[in-house]
């Protein structure tokens, strides 16, 4: 043990030590402006919910929000540390770095460990550059979860039965997709369609039992102890009740959660409810988005990627060169598609299976061909997911981010040992075989140079904004909320301001517009289960608005909040207008009207304080 441990200390000395700590530093400040991003709608939605779990409140029944109640929790571990939105955004990237590890291995375990340095590398610097209100999503937290899950279910069905013990690698193979039906589960709560993502390990599972039946039919050389190994190797229905047993532990957890907290009623509203909006809109106009708003967006996001970077003050210049690297990590993508094409049509039939090395063990070595068929199927899964929600650009897209490193890093599958080592075999060397290893070794280059565009393109984008971030907290000494000011988002931090100055932590307040931050950065808790009155607006029938609106009554009755909050029309984006929203449910406009009075203006804010406080 001290010998190993001397040795790596050592080994630090090396000059390629230095170059990956270096890389690391490098990586840390690209992505560190995103500690002091502002937190916008979403962020704030997820925030104050949270406070309300952390005050003992209950998901649903005093805080209603159209997603899942896992991204909630996400958010309570860190209010638990501190209420700053700093600490939010900290753990966001503690999630991506384990993000980034995670699509590394996974590389690894498919090809190599260049692969897998290359994947890790451009995830972390597309998720760095986006724009500030698609960091901390759902999406980014549950990327850790589609990951894990995908490379638990190739975990498992590369461990097979074999060796004096076939007992124990058994037991592995189960555990394995347990974890990854554990996993399935959990985005079950992020997002509900994001347990969609159970149907890749169900392929691999399937697929694997029948390549695995006629791999065993061609091998009749191995020994009897290994044969009967193998042939004791879990079957495809065990597999498959191991992963359904994983995802349904979970989710009987989340259900339990709601059933001891008296709120199964609420989550089952909360579900109706996204069905409801669901199927409101028609067919016919989800097909015209498919043919224009999505097609727009989808192109867009090819040339330049997710636009504007981080974006939330003009004073910061947006770097656009390279696209921004996304052309280079789609022209990547496509590389590795027609080279995996070209390996299944047998042009590269010497690369396409690796044999084991021992030949005793009975082990599924599945080709790096067939990893990234794998890899563009989970891709074709994320985009059907967005498909299925009737978004893509915002934010959403985050869940492919993690295919797409890991398609555009497959080619370094290739490496150039490899190729130095077969051009050094003992067959004569042949004019078409000369061409070829000089075809193979430009192939390299050039993947290596469209590699080197896109790491450029995406770092270039945020070096302004980690020199203006640095600049201001490091040099400049500015707080957060200093920082908060200086964004598109100030008047948040100007009304929170005034309202934690004008009440205690016992008050609440009601703010009838879609601006949930404000609840976060007063650190106020809402009067009502509505954090933003959104599913007041979009609700899918005159009936369940009724219904809304009378719950949303209910609680301003009960609580009876300090302040009531209106936004003028066009705020928080530009054709809004939740007074006439307000207006246009009588019950709620009469309460206020009867029990609060105008008092002023906070900048787009209009403040109503309750008689008599």
């Amino acid at each position: 043990m001290k010998h190993t441990f001397i040795t790596r200390i050592s080994n630090l000395k090396s000059p390629s030590s230095w170059a990956k700590l270096l890389l690391v530093l490098v990586l840390a400040i690209l992505a560190i402006p995103q500690l002091w991003y502002p937190l916008w709608f979403d962020q704030g939605a997820f925030a104050a919910c949270a406070d309300i779990l952390r005050h003992g409140g209950v998901m649903f029944r005093d805080c209603f929000d159209v997603r899942g109640p896992a991204v909630d929790l996400v958010y309570l571990i860190a209010l638990y540390i501190s209420p700053s939105p700093v600490t939010i955004h900290a753990l966001d990237l503690l999630c991506q770095a384990l993000t980034a590890g995670l699509i590394g291995l996974l590389a690894r375990r498919l090809w190599n460990v260049q692969a897998g340095i290359a994947a890790g590398v451009l995830y972390w610097l597309m998720y760095a550059s986006i724009n500030y209100w698609a960091t901390a999503q759902a999406e980014s937290f549950a990327n850790l979860f589609f990951v894990l899950a995908v490379y638990a279910a190739w975990q498992a069905l590369e461990t097979e039965r074999s060796g004096d013990d076939p007992g124990a690698q058994d037991r592995q193979a189960i555990a394995w997709l347990a974890l990854s039906g554990a996993c399935v589960g959990v985005l079950f709560w992020f997002k509900y369609p994001f347990a969609l993502i159970g149907l890749l390990p169900m392929l691999l599972i399937l697929l694997h039992s029948k390549r695995t039946g006629s791999q065993m039919k061609i091998r009749p050389s191995i020994p009897d102890a290994a044969s009967k190994a193998a042939a004791g190797t879990p079957s495809k229905s065990s597999r498959l009740v191991s992963l359904a047993a994983g995802a349904l532990a979970v989710l009987l957890l989340g259900f339990a959660y709601f059933a001891l907290s008296g709120a199964l009623h609420n989550l089952q509203s909360q579900i109706a409810y996204d069905m409801i909006t669901f199927n409101d809109v028609t067919f016919a106009s989800r097909l015209d988005w498919l043919r224009t708003s999505f097609w727009e967006e989808i192109t867009a996001f090819v040339r330049l990627g997710n636009t504007p970077t981080a974006g939330f003050k003009d004073t910061v210049s947006q770097v656009s060169i390279l696209g921004r690297g996304y052309p280079f990590i789609f022209a990547l993508m496509v590389w590795s598609l027609l080279t995996s094409l070209l390996a299944w049509l047998g042009i590269r039939r010497k690369r396409s299976f690796v044999e084991p090395a021992n030949p005793v063990t009975v082990r599924s070595t599945v080709a790096p061909q067939a990893g990234v068929s794998f890899l563009w199927a989970y891709f074709a899964l994320t985009l059907m997911i967005n498909l299925w929600q009737g978004h893509f650009y915002r934010y959403h897209f985050l869940i492919m981010l993690p295919c797409m490193a890991l398609l555009a890093a497959a080619n370094f599958r290739f490496s150039l040992s490899d190729m130095k080592a077969k051009s050094h075999l003992t067959q004569p060397l042949q004019p078409i075989r000369i061409i070829r290893d000089i075809s193979r070794r430009m192939g390299y280059i050039l993947h290596g140079a469209l590699y080197g565009a896109a790491v450029l393109g995406l770092a270039a984008c945020m070096v302004p904004w980690a020199h203006d971030a640095l600049g201001n907290v490091v040099l400049q000494h500015k707080s957060p909320n200093s920082l908060y000011l200086e964004s598109k988002l100030a008047p948040y931090s100007t009304l929170a301001g005034a309202l934690a100055r004008q009440t205690t932590s016992q008050d609440r307040i009601a703010i009838f517009s879609d601006v949930p931050a404000v609840y976060a950065l007063a650190q106020r808790l809402s009067g009502t289960r509505f954090i933003y009155v959104r599913p007041l607006q979009e609700a899918g029938s005159a009936e369940l608005r009724t219904t809304l609106a009378q719950v949303y009554l209910h609680d301003l009755e009960r609580s009876r909040p300090r302040f009531f909050i209106l936004t003028q029309p066009g705020f928080p984006w530009d054709g809004a207008d939740f007074i006439a929203l307000w207006k246009s449910l009588p019950a709620i406009h009469a309460f206020v009207e009867a029990n609060y009075h105008y008092v002023g203006e906070n900048g787009p804010f209009l403040l109503f304080v309750l008689n008599g406080s």
